[in-house]
């Protein structure tokens, strides 16, 4: 079931980062293909072998830093939409429990878990609240509140991501060996170092820097 649904949790990152950024509906087409691309590498296998430097899940890492360094130099002048960047943040609930299924699988070590040291859960509960809220209305929630949100949602993303680098197979894995990760080397769930963190991700920095821009007028 979990596979069946995992890349339904991605398309819809993708969709809500694009309808958060209202003017730049040509990076539409460059999510999709990469979605495309993304899911082909990981379907053939190519992520399952772990012996070679550089380690090949770097043809996942690498495209992936690149699509949000450029995507976030390209929206700097676009209006943004709080209510799907937020939205994004709220698909971190499945996305948890997905990995909480995968460690009792063995796919993934506890630590990535929030029975370990991620917490990242709690940016999609409180990312929920938030939401609400702000449908029910808008004003009732500070500019400098929702900036310091963004900062430690963004510091729990770091630790999680930094834990899965570091437990991720490879000739270079550092950590956690016992268990390692090895989720992200199969379809589907190599969308989640390929679009979901980076989608999430650039969330963070486009509201941080919309925020700072408007608390500073």
């Amino acid at each position: 079931m979990l596979s069946i649904l995992f890349p339904f949790i991605a398309v819809i990152v993708i969709n809500s980062i694009i309808l958060g950024d209202q003017k730049n509906w040509k990076f539409q087409l460059i999510f999709i293909l990469w979605f495309i691309a993304s899911a082909l590498i990981s379907f053939s296998g190519f992520l399952k072998v772990t012996d070679t430097l550089p380690p090949r899940i770097l043809t996942i890492f690498l495209p992936a830093i690149f699509l949000v360094i450029y995507y976030y130099k390209s929206t700097i002048r676009t209006e943004l939409n709080l209510k799907y960047l937020f939205f994004i943040h709220v698909m971190r609930i499945p996305v948890e429990i997905t990995l909480h299924q995968l460690y009792e699988d063995g796919l993934v070590p506890k630590a990535m878990t929030y029975e370990g040291w991620n917490f990242d859960i709690l940016s999609g509960i409180s990312a929920l609240i938030i939401l609400i809220i702000l449908f029910i209305k808008k004003d009732i929630l500070s500019k400098r509140f929702l900036l310091y949100w963004n900062y430690i949602c963004l510091a729990l993303l770091v630790i999680i991501v930094v834990t899965a680098i570091l437990a991720a197979p490879s000739p270079i894995q550092l950590s956690i060996f016992e268990q390692p990760n090895v989720a992200i080397l199969k379809f589907p769930y190599t969308f989640l170092p390929a679009v979901i963190v980076p989608c999430v991700l650039l969330s963070h920095l486009l509201m941080i820097r919309k925020l700072k821009r408007e608390i500073n007028q």
